[in-house]
């Protein structure tokens, strides 16, 4: 499904729910949408093969700590729905959050086995509706990310540069089978979330859809190791620990422009 439609009426960004798919089926969906776009808008039909896919990746890694981020609720899997809550974890008025400490030294090992620089920084309320986050607001990291900068090194010597690696809080979880309930148990955990750099420097190799399940993959499973080595997480992904949540955004664009597609891909 394209994101919007440029002003000649050609799809800009597109998002396909549906498992891994390679750089073919993704040129497919490109071309099918320039044709179904009106001819007077669209102008000659472009080959596909002038086309290449831009893709970002946004990862999320629970933190292996005791507690949530703000309060002293139970970080613990597998409880029952709506236990490990207080009134800071629903927002209630008058609670006020308190920084987990440990949540920050696990994010700060984190960037400094990332290469990135730690600094001072400071969190915002990030509004908006999740039925499962009570409270309308996000606490995160915007402008000011406790890590700033980095870089990835691969096994073949190549680099992913990170933009920044920011701590965040975890909203709650709606189960889709039980009739879409939410349970608040998970709402408040430590969450780090990375962010690949959109441009590349010297040396850098980012993720992109030549090569799905290279890079992109190559990419994942170092970051997951170094999540498990540095023990910001023990590794259990059935739980959502190592990786929580990996997002792929998938853009088409022409071969060799520099500029980026007009939705921004890992943001």
């Amino acid at each position: 499904m394209p994101f919007a439609l440029s002003p000649e009426g050609l799809p800009v960004g597109v998002q396909v729910l549906a498992p891994a798919l390679g750089e073919t089926v993704m040129m497919r969906v490109a071309a099918s949408l320039e044709a179904a776009a009106p001819r007077q808008a669209r102008g000659p039909v472009t080959p596909v093969t002038e086309y290449e896919t831009v893709v970002g990746l946004e990862v999320h890694c629970e933190l292996a700590t005791a507690t949530k981020l703000f309060c002293g609720c139970r970080n613990a899997f597998g409880e029952a729905p709506n236990t490990n809550i207080c009134p800071v974890c629903l927002g209630l008025p008058g609670s006020l959050p308190v920084i987990n400490r440990r949540a920050v030294e696990l994010a700060l090992r984190i960037g400094t086995a990332l290469n990135c620089t730690a600094q001072r920084s400071i969190f915002h309320r990030k509004n908006y509706f999740y039925p499962d986050m009570p409270k309308d607001y996000q606490i995160s990291q915007y402008d000011e990310p406790i890590n700033l900068g980095g870089f990835l090194e691969l096994v073949d010597g190549s680099r992913v540069g990170i933009e920044r690696a920011h701590m965040e809080e975890d909203t709650g979880k709606t189960d889709p089978c039980r009739r879409r309930r939410a349970a608040i148990r998970e709402a408040g955990y430590s969450l780090v979330d990375y962010k690949p750099r959109r441009r590349a420097a010297r040396g850098d190799r980012l993720p992109s859809g030549h090569l799905l399940g290279g890079p992109s993959r190559a990419y994942v499973d170092e970051l997951r190791s170094i999540l498990v080595a540095t023990g910001a997480s023990d590794g259990r992904m059935e739980e959502g620990l190592p990786t929580g949540r990996r997002e792929r955004l998938c853009a088409p664009r022409r071969r060799g422009r520099v500029r980026d597609p007009l939705r921004s891909e890992g943001t």
